[in-house]
């Protein structure tokens, strides 16, 4: 970490803060020093004073909060007013600690650095965990969705080309107006049922209308869960469109089939090939051998 101080007890907190577990400790006098000391070699933390000979600490200090990742920043200083507490919170500190010469106090100081250290390296690794979920979401071959309140509140682009609209055209719209009217009572007792807890997750196949007034069928899943303390229903959609349409044709061919086998004027009977039990015998089968 980093200690900004020009005061006469610097020297004294940079020793005590050195005592204790886990921190290593360095110090410059001057905000810009600190800038200067991060750019160079990155810092897990700093703690600065409030007010600096010349200039404020915290406008020059919080510089750091524009680069990648940056630490978090502990105003240090003697809580003189409220005043200072509430500039200190609305120029983005991750904490503030009363400057008093006790033991206890840089006791609590040290662990404050600790906590916003652990603290800040968690949300950073959340934010690199929510990228790599959105690169895989991004690049999935299925449609990725989540429902908050019956509104999309995420899509991926495959889903949102499947529909024909652009990601940031789709996000926020009821998800029930890009479902075909038949179909929309589907959704709505699957979207109320998981809110309600009845049911964690299930599937169905509805019709969506696409910008252009096109039809595509989708398989639709779904999952209950919570995000931010608010339940959501994320899932999976893929396009069976082609898939049901050869259903289709192939129960129709065998529907033809069926008639022009049944309607033969000779004999036709279909048996299973190894062990011989007759399945099927058309009607001049049945008509011969009754």
């Amino acid at each position: 970490m980093l200690l900004v101080d020009d005061t006469e007890s610097a020297a004294d907190t940079m020793s005590a803060l050195s005592g204790c577990d886990r921190l290593d400790v360095a110090a410059v006098d001057a905000p810009t020093a600190a800038v200067d000391a991060h750019a160079e070699s990155p810092f897990d933390c700093i703690v600065t004073e409030f007010e600096f000979d010349g200039t404020g600490g915290l406008d020059a200090l919080l510089r750091v909060r524009e680069l990648p990742n940056p630490p978090p920043v502990i105003l240090f200083t003697r809580l003189d007013s409220e005043e200072t507490v509430r500039e200190a919170v609305a120029a983005g500190v991750a904490d503030v600690v009363d400057k008093r010469p006790t033991d206890a106090q840089i006791a609590v100081l040290a662990h404050r650095i600790s906590k916003a250290v652990a603290a800040a390296r968690q949300s950073t690794e959340l934010d690199e965990l929510h990228a790599w979920l959105r690169v895989v979401a991004e690049q999935s071959l299925v449609g990725l969705y989540v429902i908050r309140d019956g509104r999309v509140a995420f899509v991926n682009e495959y889903l949102s080309n499947l529909l024909g609209y652009d990601t940031d055209e789709v996000v926020g719209r009821p998800i029930t107006e890009f479902v075909v009217e038949e179909d929309r009572a589907i959704v709505e007792e699957s979207l109320r049922n998981r809110s309600h807890g009845s049911v964690e997750s299930m599937s169905y196949t509805v019709r969506v209308r696409d910008y252009a007034d096109e039809l595509t069928a989708l398989e639709i899943t779904g999952q209950r869960t919570t995000v931010d303390g608010e339940p959501v229903v994320v899932g999976t959609a893929m396009d069976v469109t082609a898939r049901l349409e050869s259903e289709r044709l192939l129960r129709r061919s065998e529907r033809l089939t069926s008639q022009i086998i049944s309607s033969l004027p000779d004999m036709v009977f279909i048996s299973e090939p190894t062990e011989f039990d007759i399945v099927y015998i058309n009607d001049q089968f049945e008509s011969v051998w009754g």
